[in-house]
């Protein structure tokens, strides 16, 4: 409280650590505090994630509440659990960097205890923000080297069309997600 009455009056100057500590409490990126304007979408909040997985060799999509972090470009994921562990799911984060303002490349980790699912993902964004769809390539429990195809929506029910869609295309071309990797 001190450190803010002495901004306001000029008599302390603002530090980095200040700063974030400020934009924290405030919950707005250090460009925001700063008083400039992003020119990148606003992709914080609340969202659905879906994941093509494996468990026994039999593919499933895997629906989940995903909470989304921004700070400019960068972007951290908070992903919880679509089913138990022992049904072959768990809670996980991830970063992610935006390219170009289209393209988001990054990765992910499981949170839960002794789970080893960590890799890295692939997605465009959709240029209203609206939704991203890619994929995935990772270590788990089926495999030193598994890959699937994934999607992410504000939008539940838009997220499950998008998922169908992104199916029935990867039965029809080369792509036969989720695959180890020999």
């Amino acid at each position: 409280m001190r450190t803010i009455s002495r901004l306001e009056d000029s008599s302390a100057k603002l530090t980095l650590e200040d700063a974030v500590q400020i934009s924290e409490a405030c919950q707005i990126s250090l460009t925001e505090l700063s008083g400039r304007k992003s020119s990148v979408l606003d992709l914080s909040g609340d969202w659905w994630a879906a994941w093509q997985t494996l468990e026994d060799d039999i593919p499933r999509v895997d629906i989940h509440e995903l909470h989304v972090k921004q700070e400019g470009v960068f972007f951290e994921f908070l992903g919880d659990r679509a089913r138990s562990v022992e049904e072959g799911s768990y809670a996980w984060v991830g970063e992610m960097q935006l390219w170009d303002s289209d393209l988001l490349m990054g990765w992910y980790r499981a949170t839960d205890g002794a789970v080893r699912s960590k890799g890295v993902m692939f997605m465009t964004l959709h240029p209203h923000g609206t939704h991203m769809m890619g994929g995935w390539i990772g270590l788990s429990y089926q495999g030193p080297a598994v890959r699937g195809w994934a999607a992410i929506d504000r939008d539940r029910d838009h997220l499950e069309v998008i998922m169908d869609d992104i199916g029935n295309q990867s039965r029809r071309d080369w792509l036969t997600w989720p695959t180890m990797i020999s």
